[in-house]
C-alpha cells in the first residue's frame, strides 16, 4: 500500500519527535518474537532484540525517516519449514513529543495523551510499562492487544502506541511486508494519534500489511535458459543492424 504523506507549507513547524523504541512483534497464539530497530538500546541493561531469525523468520528492515517522520518497513519471510495458520503482527512505537525545557533540550514526556481514529484490526494506547502500563506484556507475552486507550485526553502521561494485524494462511516461503507510517497528519481514516498538551506537537501512527507471496530465486536451469534467450536476442539484433 502506498502512503500519501501530504504537502506541508515550508513555514509549517515540524514536531519535535524523539523515538525511544520502534519494534515489530509476531505472535502465533503465545509469546511473541521481537525485532527492535530504532530507539535507545543499552548494550547491557536493555539491548536490542531480534528473535525472529532464531525462530525461522527472515527479516529485512528499511527506514525512510526524516526528523523521525516517514515510514518504517519490515519484510518478514516464513522460513520455518511449515505454514503458519494464524498469527498476529504488531508494530510498537514509544515516542515522545516536544522539547519543553528551553536551553536544556529536556523532554517532558508525562504531558501527552492518545486517541484512536477509524476501524483498526487491533490496537492499544498505554503508558509503556515504567509505571502502570501493560502494553508491553501484551506485545511480548500474549500477543493480543486489548483495544483500550489507557492514556486518554484529560489523563496525560507517557504514551506508547501499538497496531496489530491478523495474518492467516502464511505459507512457507511467503513474505509479508509490514509498513508503518509516522506522520503529522492522519493518513487515510485509521490510525492512532499522540498529542502534547504543552507544545501542541502531534504525531499519527498508521500502518498496513501486504502478502507478496513467494519471491522466486532462479535455479541453475532457469539461469541457463535466461542466458540462452539473451544470447539469441543479441545475435538476432547483430544480424538486423
Amino acid at each position: 500500500m502506498a502512503f500519501v504523506l501530504g504537502v506541508f507549507s515550508l513555514n509549517a513547524a515540524v514536531a519535535s519527535i524523539y523515538i525511544s523504541q520502534a519494534s515489530l512483534f509476531l505472535s502465533e497464539s503465545g509469546p511473541s518474537y521481537q525485532d527492535d530497530r530504532l530507539g535507545d538500546y543499552d548494550p547491557i541493561f536493555a539491548p536490542q532484540v531480534n528473535t525472529f531469525e532464531s525462530n525461522g523468520f527472515g527479516v529485512v528492515f528499511d527506514s525512510n525517516l526524516t526528523n523521525n517522520l516517514g515510514t518504517m518497513t519490515w519484510s518478514i519471510t516464513n522460513n520455518t519449514g511449515g505454514d503458519v495458520a494464524s498469527s498476529q503482527l504488531m508494530g510498537f512505537l514509544d515516542a515522545d513529543l516536544g522539547v519543553e525545557t528551553p536551553g536544556l533540550g529536556v523532554l517532558n514526556y508525562f504531558d501527552e495523551y492518545g486517541e484512536v481514529f477509524g476501524p483498526l484490526d487491533s490496537w492499544e494506547i498505554d503508558e509503556p510499562g515504567f509505571l502502570f502500563g501493560d502494553i508491553y506484556q501484551h506485545l511480548q507475552d500474549t500477543g493480543v492487544l486489548d483495544n483500550t486507550n489507557n492514556v486518554p485526553v484529560g489523563s496525560p502521561e507517557d504514551v506508547s502506541l501499538a497496531l496489530g494485524f491478523e495474518i492467516t494462511n502464511w505459507l512457507v516461503g511467503e513474505t509479508i511486508i509490514a509498513t508503518f507510517l509516522i506522520s503529522e497528519a492522519l493518513n487515510g481514516q485509521a490510525g492512532l494519534g499522540q498529542f502534547d498538551t504543552l507544545t501542541d506537537d502531534v504525531l499519527y501512527f498508521s500502518g498496513s500489511v501486504e502478502n507478496i507471496g513467494v519471491i522466486p530465486i532462479p535455479g541453475s536451469a532457469g539461469l541457463m535458459l535466461s542466458g540462452l534467450v539473451l544470447l539469441a536476442v543479441a545475435r538476432y539484433r547483430r544480424k538486423t543492424v
